[in-house]
């Protein structure tokens, strides 16, 4: 029980700093999924997210815009039998809908549009795709 406490403040301390506060405030779940993620989850989906996701854009020789553009929509999945997250990362018009209600679908978009999934099993990324262009 010792050794979760300590582990348990970390991830407190993390969760309610004002950098992650903003972070979380351009997160939007998606309804519909096969499950919902929870507060932990999320905090470490978000901690790894975007160092990731850059990572892997990168080994694919896509450029992602700052990471300050985007909002994220997610949704818990099974596949295969796994619980993943679903995360798309958006440049959102505001006027183009409620993120929380359904997917944003946007053709092409560059790179203002991607997809990743987390396994959370695995605490892994993978499956990243980042719109063409037109």
């Amino acid at each position: 029980m010792r050794a979760q406490i300590p582990a348990f403040i970390a991830l407190l301390s993390i969760s309610m700093s004002p950098a992650n506060a903003e972070n979380a405030n351009r997160w939007f779940l998606v309804s519909g999924g096969d499950w919902v993620p929870t507060s932990s989850q999320l905090v470490e989906l978000r901690s790894k997210i975007e160092a990731e996701t850059t990572v892997l854009a990168k080994a694919r020789r896509r450029d992602l815009l700052p990471w300050g553009s985007y909002q994220f929509q997610y949704q818990g999945e099974v596949e295969k039998g796994r619980q993943v997250i679903h995360v798309q990362g958006v440049c959102h018009d505001p006027s183009s809908g409620d993120l929380s209600k359904q997917w944003i679908s946007i053709s092409d978009g560059g790179a203002c549009v991607f997809n990743i999934i987390y396994d959370v099993s695995a605490k892994k990324f993978f499956a990243l795709d980042v719109n063409g262009e037109a």
